[in-house]
C-alpha cells in the first residue's frame, strides 16, 4: 500500500507542478502582454503631450491673431468715423456751395435784367439823339 500511496502521491505532486507550470507561464505571458500594452499607452501618453503642446501653440497663434483683428477693426472703425465726419462736412460745405451758386444766378438774372434795361435805355437816346440830328439836319445847323 504504501507503494500506491507513493505512486498516488506522486501523481498528484506531478500533475500539481504541471498545473503550476501552465498557471505560470499564462501570467509570465499575461504580464508580457502587459508590459507591451504598457509601452504602448506610455508612446500614446507622449504623443498626446506632444499635440496637446501643438494645439496650445495654434490656440495662442490664433489668439495673437484675433487680437491683431479686433486691433484692425477697431482702427478701422475709428477710420470709418473720421470718414464719415469729413462725409457730412462736404455735404455741409457742398449745400453751402450750391446755395452761393443760387444767390450768384440770382444776382445774374438781376444784373442781366439791368442790362436789358440799360440796352433799351441806349436804344431809346440813340433813337432821340437820331430823331435830333434828322431835325437839327432838317434845320440847317451843323454839327
Amino acid at each position: 500500500m504504501n507503494k500506491r500511496l507513493f505512486i498516488l502521491i506522486s501523481i498528484a505532486l506531478a500533475v500539481v507542478a504541471v498545473v503550476t507550470g501552465v498557471l505560470y507561464a499564462q501570467e509570465k505571458g499575461d504580464v508580457s502582454t502587459l508590459e507591451a500594452e504598457m509601452a504602448a499607452a506610455e508612446v500614446q501618453v507622449s504623443t498626446l503631450e506632444t499635440d496637446l503642446a501643438a494645439a496650445t501653440a495654434q490656440v495662442s497663434t490664433l489668439g495673437t491673431g484675433l487680437a491683431d483683428s479686433e486691433a484692425e477693426a477697431s482702427t478701422m472703425g475709428a477710420n470709418l468715423t473720421v470718414t464719415e465726419v469729413q462725409a457730412s462736412t462736404l455735404e455741409t460745405d457742398l449745400a453751402a456751395a450750391k446755395s452761393q451758386v443760387s444767390a450768384l444766378e440770382a444776382k445774374m438774372a438781376s444784373a442781366e435784367a439791368q442790362f436789358a434795361a440799360l440796352e433799351a435805355q441806349v436804344s431809346t437816346l440813340e433813337a432821340e439823339v437820331s430823331s435830333l440830328e434828322t431835325t437839327l439836319e432838317k434845320a440847317g445847323v451843323d454839327k
